[in-house]
This record gives C-alpha cells, sequence and structure tokens, in this order.
C-alpha cells in the first residue's frame, strides 16, 4: 500500500521556468519543495510515498510532470472550478495506486478544489493545515515513516 501526500502549487518558481519548462518539482521553490528535493537528493524519499501538486492553472500535476509558467492563482472561484475534475482524478489515483492513506496540506482555497473527496473514500484522510514551518516539519515525519 502506499501514500499519498497533497501539496499546493507556488508562487515562487525557478527563474529557469521563465525561459523553459520543467517538472513541477524544479519548478516550484519554497519549503516542502526543498524538503522534497532534499530528501530525495539524499536517497531518503520513501518508495511508498507519492506526492501529488494541486496547482490553479493544471489542476493535479506529478513531481515529474512538466509545467509552464503561469500566473494564475487559486482563489476560492478557480477551485470550484476545478473541483469536479480534480475530485474525480483523486479518487481514480487513490483507486488505481492503491493508496492507504492521504495527507493534505492545502491551503484554504485549495481545499474547495477537492471538497466533497474524503467522503468517497474509505480510508484515512488527514487535513494539515498550519504555517508553513510546521508542514514542513510534518512532511518531514512523513517522509521518515513517523506520521
Amino acid at each position: 500500500m502506499r501514500r499519498l501526500i497533497i501539496i499546493p502549487d507556488s508562487a515562487n518558481v525557478s527563474n529557469a521556468l521563465k525561459v523553459r519548462n520543467l517538472p513541477a518539482l524544479e519548478a516550484y521553490e519554497g519549503a516542502l519543495y526543498e524538503e522534497i528535493r532534499r530528501s530525495k537528493a539524499e536517497g531518503k524519499f520513501p518508495f511508498d510515498l507519492d506526492v501529488l501538486i494541486l496547482t490553479s492553472r493544471y489542476g493535479f500535476k506529478k513531481l515529474n510532470d512538466k509545467i509552464g509558467l503561469y500566473r494564475e492563482r487559486m482563489t476560492l472561484e478557480r477551485a470550484r472550478e476545478l473541483r469536479q475534475d480534480a475530485v474525480e482524478f483523486l479518487l481514480d489515483y487513490v483507486r488505481k495506486n492503491s493508496i492507504s492513506k492521504v495527507y493534505v496540506m492545502l491551503g484554504e482555497n485549495y481545499i474547495e478544489a477537492i471538497a466533497g473527496f474524503d467522503g468517497h473514500v474509505d480510508i484515512p484522510v488527514e487535513y494539515i493545515v498550519q504555517d508553513a514551518s510546521y508542514n514542513v516539519k510534518k512532511l518531514k515525519e512523513i517522509i521518515a515513516g513517523r506520521a
């Protein structure tokens, strides 16, 4: 069984994204992305842990999916536009990948895009909605297998 973390896109992006498309993990900047990159570089990222990025432009993206530069932000209106496709994608992903637990590290508008998802699955869904430093601490625990 696999675990899944859902994180938001970031307004802070690599300068390289301004000239070419990049895999999402390389494109976005921020503490969560830095921790994932670090743990992967050190060989400490668990093989049974998946990460999906909820983006304001594309909906869900995997870490290696290429993205281009965009300026959209996750407004409440945009989250509601994405909801049906996002929930369907997430339900399908959980089923096809034998996900046993989902960690949601999304802010208020982003959570609106997956509203109702947890009512359609029979697995634990943990919402981690704190400040950035707490989320990074929790991410480290999840990567280490302590959460």
